[in-house]
């Protein structure tokens, strides 16, 4: 987990009070950054490509950094491009 190697505290499925609440894959609160791990199944078709999108709105107004990662670039990701991630 590139997460704990780099000594990050984070939290995962932590429920988001949000007009649309639901359980963000990942937070780290130091950072005010909510990561979503997107799997192909579940995010890529319209209605989850839409949910998807309100979801990150939402976290926005509400002064969150929002990461979405897709499955296949969590696969080939090292650490050094997690990091570049981390930091946009």
């Amino acid at each position: 987990n590139f997460l704990k190697t780099l000594g990050i505290e984070f939290f995962t499925h932590q429920y988001m009070k949000i007009e649309h609440g639901y359980q963000c894959d990942i937070l780290i609160p130091c950072m005010n950054l909510v990561i979503e791990c997107d799997g192909n199944y579940w995010h890529k078709y319209p209605v989850g490509l839409e949910r998807d999108h309100i979801r990150t709105q939402e976290l926005i107004e509400k002064g969150f950094k929002v990461l979405r990662l897709w499955e296949h670039e969590i696969k080939s990701m090292d650490l050094n491009e997690f990091k570049f991630r981390l930091k946009k």
